[in-house]
């Protein structure tokens, strides 16, 4: 028999799980160590605190180079005089395109 790998977890409700679908084990609120499965079914039931999801570096450079092109846009729109994308796209949309109905019938 190998040796299963485990997960850590932090449970933010008591969870009952059987690993070997007759003994059941008891989870306290609170951080653990447990087999991939269990970790599975405790995410799925919403037993799990969720965590905040972390940015891997490669992740944080393509938000810093978009934040970057977005104001050197917005800083060659304000150069040249032209308005913002969006503001030109909601010039070009009439506000009651939706409602403007043609009398013909």
């Amino acid at each position: 028999m190998t040796k299963q790998s485990k997960v850590a977890v932090t449970f933010a409700e008591p969870f009952r799980f059987a690993p070997d679908g007759v003994t059941v084990v008891d989870y306290p609120v609170g951080k653990a160590e447990v087999s991939p499965r269990c970790a599975e079914v405790a995410e799925l039931a919403g037993k799990l605190k969720k965590a905040a999801p972390k940015k891997t570096a490669d992740e944080k450079a393509k938000a810093e180079a978009a934040e970057k092109a977005k104001a050197e846009a917005d800083e060659k729109a304000k150069a040249s005089g032209s308005a913002a994308p969006e503001k030109a796209a909601s010039a070009a949309a009439p506000e009651n395109a939706a409602n403007s109905v043609s009398s013909e019938a």
